[in-house]
């Protein structure tokens, strides 16, 4: 009966050793790291920028009206048709020769006899012949902004046609920082982009003296070549070149992450224990694919994130690609 209570003893002290050399709980393995690509922050050169949001307007537009109490023919353009220097634009006939031409046809339909008929026929054959057409030709090469008639319109002297915004008068008007437009000289390199297409070639045409509600400056841009089809009103954005160069850190552009609802800009940075750390940054300048930017404690050889950051959190551990 003894060697019972020996043999329970002996049995309890063999689970208890086995449970001190078991494995730990699944729950307890280490936890995957996203997977990102990296690239350092640089310092290089660029040519020193104005970036500022803006839009295509007419600085002028031509009215073309009509030269006389008219009756339109027909009508060949149409809002944003493109027209060319001293091309036809619409034909019209005086309202003189249209009244002579209306009175002999109502002659011929109450003309009852042989006769009658034939001398309404008659006049109405002249009166056709006599018609005074006058054509109504483009002053420049631009793009129709209103077209207020049909043909069949009767005109009075004067009233307006079309408009007409000429190659001339086309310009994207941009909104510059009141503490950057003291840098902006007529005649600057500068480019648009509008989301049409590259980025369009252009020169400070003027910068007006009056600012914005929202002080800011109002520059005027001339695109060295007008769109095909210029959309007023379509924004974009305006890049002025000053024609200094800066020496700036730079990034690559994939490494700067924008808010559509504010447009601030961040980057994902890393310390030596592959820690994410988000940091605020102003863009400047960007040549080819790099980004010119400035932010708190950024430094040149700083390893930041290049791709895979959107939805790092601040102080997650990450893996660093190949």
């Amino acid at each position: 009966m003894r060697a019972l209570p020996k043999m329970l003893m002996i049995l309890g002290l063999g689970a208890a050793l086995a449970g001190c050399s078991s494995e730990p709980p699944a729950d307890t393995a280490a936890i995957p790291r996203p997977e990102v690509r990296v690239a350092r922050v640089e310092s290089r050169s660029f040519r020193e920028t104005i970036e500022a949001p803006g839009q295509w307007k007419a600085s002028v537009e031509t009215v073309l009206p009509a030269p006389f109490e008219a009756v339109v023919e027909s009508i060949a353009v149409g809002i944003g048709d493109r027209v060319r220097r001293g091309e036809v634009l619409a034909w019209c006939r005086t309202a003189e020769s249209d009244a002579v031409l209306r009175g002999a046809e109502m002659m011929r339909r109450q003309a009852t006899d042989a006769r009658s008929i034939q001398d309404a026929e008659q006049a109405v054959a002249e009166a056709r012949r006599s018609i005074v057409h006058v054509p109504i030709t483009s002053p420049a090469s631009g793009t129709v902004l209103r077209r207020q008639i049909d043909a069949g319109s009767r005109l009075s002297s004067g009233s307006e046609l079309l408009a007409v915004v000429t190659d001339d008068a086309l310009v994207f008007e941009v909104r510059v920082p009141v503490s950057e437009s003291a840098a902006i000289r007529a005649g600057m390199e500068s480019t648009i982009s509008d989301g049409d297409g590259p980025a369009r070639a252009a020169r400070v045409r003027s910068s007006l003296p009056t600012s914005g509600g929202d002080q800011s400056t109002l520059v005027w841009l001339r695109p060295q070549a007008p769109p095909e089809r210029p959309a007023l009103g379509r924004f974009g954005t305006g890049v002025i070149f000053t024609g200094r160069n800066i020496t700036s850190l730079a990034v690559p552009d994939t490494a700067v992450v924008e808010d559509d609802l504010t447009g601030a800009s961040r980057i994902a940075v890393l310390d030596s224990g592959e820690v994410v750390r988000w940091v605020s940054v102003r863009l400047g300048p960007r040549v080819d694919r790099a980004r010119a930017v400035s932010g708190a404690d950024l430094k040149q050889g700083v390893l930041l994130v290049v791709d895979g950051q959107r939805a790092l959190l601040d102080g997650m551990h990450v893996a660093v690609r190949p």
